[in-house]
């Protein structure tokens, strides 16, 4: 997987600020000068509104959805999107190109997730985020 936060496309389905792209392997073993064959064409999926950075940060999950295939779900990050209040995007895993879902399983507003003010400051820090806040 690939993150393109900064990409910019406007076409007909409308204005799409960040991507990113999924590679799948050929499956095959290639010499070196065949380079160009080793990956399948990629899987794009866009993100929303214009300035999102959809793709800025990607994690892997591990199998969250506990599918029988055990296939490794993703989250992505658009720390702009929602009026910049970022959100984090989950998407599932899928052994092949032709079943992965373009479309987000979740999506969380992330201020709201970590129970953050939208004001600037923090009501709490959880887990092992920690916070550090000084005035100037």
């Amino acid at each position: 997987m690939v993150g393109a936060p900064f990409e910019y496309v406007e076409d007909d389905e409308g204005s799409f600020g960040g991507a990113v792209y999924i590679y799948f392997s050929s499956g095959e073993k290639r010499k070196r000068h065949e380079n160009s064959k080793v990956f399948l064409k990629p899987i794009k999926i866009r993100g929303p509104g214009v300035y999102s950075q959809f793709g800025l940060s990607i994690a892997h999950l591990g199998n969250v959805d506990g599918d029988s295939h055990k296939y490794n779900d993703f989250a992505v990050g658009a720390p702009y999107s929602n009026d910049g209040k970022g959100e984090v995007y989950i998407y599932h895993g899928a052994k092949s190109p032709d079943v992965i879902k373009t479309e987000p399983v979740q999506v969380r507003t992330f201020l709201l997730s970590l129970n953050f003010d939208t004001n600037g400051g923090f009501k709490f820090a959880c887990c092992s985020c920690i916070m550090i806040k000084s005035r100037s």
